[in-house]
């Protein structure tokens, strides 16, 4: 029996709440796992899936409500992190979204993702009535 999990059943990623039971709508599930360190710290880690009415969890890219968001093989929901696709890397923030004509903090540095969603690199581009200029890997140089 699964509760609070995803698995793979005849090769299809499945849900399970966490009374081992499928889901009979279309939506977000928050599956969590608990456990305790060695020093005795319990640590919670959450994680966000998004099922069809039949149980089956999104892998890949879906849109939902009108915003992006990518779900890995697991089924887990992504954030605050870069992903590749065919067209170039994404930014998901950290409620999931794909940032979208946003600019990107990293540390001291900058990027930028255009309306497509996508790191704007090797380009000049102008941003709110400005210039600015991005490295290769997609680094404000100048602006």
């Amino acid at each position: 029996m699964y509760d609070n999990a995803t698995a793979t059943i005849n090769d299809k990623l499945y849900v399970f709440d966490r009374n081992g039971k499928l889901p009979n709508k279309e939506g977000w599930y928050n599956l969590y796992e608990e456990y305790t360190e060695a020093d005795g710290t319990v640590v919670k880690e959450d994680y966000w899936v998004y099922s069809s009415k039949s149980g089956i969890a999104t892998t890949d890219w879906k849109k939902i409500s009108g915003y992006w968001y990518y779900f890995d093989q697991y089924g887990y929901m992504k954030y605050d992190q870069w992903v590749s696709d065919s067209k170039g890397e994404c930014y998901l923030l950290s409620n999931g979204k794909m940032a979208v004509s946003k600019w990107i903090k990293e540390g001291t540095n900058w990027r930028y993702v255009d309306e497509s969603g996508h790191m704007v690199k090797n380009t000049t581009k102008k941003i709110g009535g400005d210039w600015y200029t991005f490295d290769e890997d997609g680094y404000m140089i100048s602006g």
